[in-house]
Formats: C-alpha cells, structure tokens, sequence
C-alpha cells in the first residue's frame, strides 16, 4: 500500500501563504550567521534591526511586483 505524506501543517497552508515562510528562513540564517561571528553573552538575543530591514526590503522588492 503506497501512502501519501504531507506536512503537518500543508491543510491549514495554501500556497499564497508559502511566500512567508521565506522570512522566517532568511531570520534564522541571519541568526546563525550572527551566532557563528560570536561574541553573545548567554541568553536570548533577536537579529539586527538592519538585517531584518534588509531581509524585509528583499522579500518585498521579490514579492511585491
């Protein structure tokens, strides 16, 4: 018997909502590349307000034609 997988949560996503993911994925790379520059204390940190100006400008100029 062949089954079907699918994520989780591809029932409560259509396909207009796929696009936000993409800023939650440039987040989390902007975060570990801040993470492997180093120099944190201990404790939870955001990424720069730059980078995420600069993740949101790029996701919009792609986005938003």
């Amino acid at each position: 018997m062949r089954r079907n997988y699918a994520a989780v949560n591809s029932r409560l996503c259509d396909e207009s909502s796929q696009p936000f993911i993409l800023l939650v994925q440039a987040e989390i790379l902007a975060a570990s590349a801040a993470l492997a520059r180093g120099g944190f204390d201990p404790g939870m940190h955001e990424i720069s307000p730059t980078d995420r100006a600069v993740i949101a400008a790029t996701w919009l100029d792609y986005f938003n034609r």
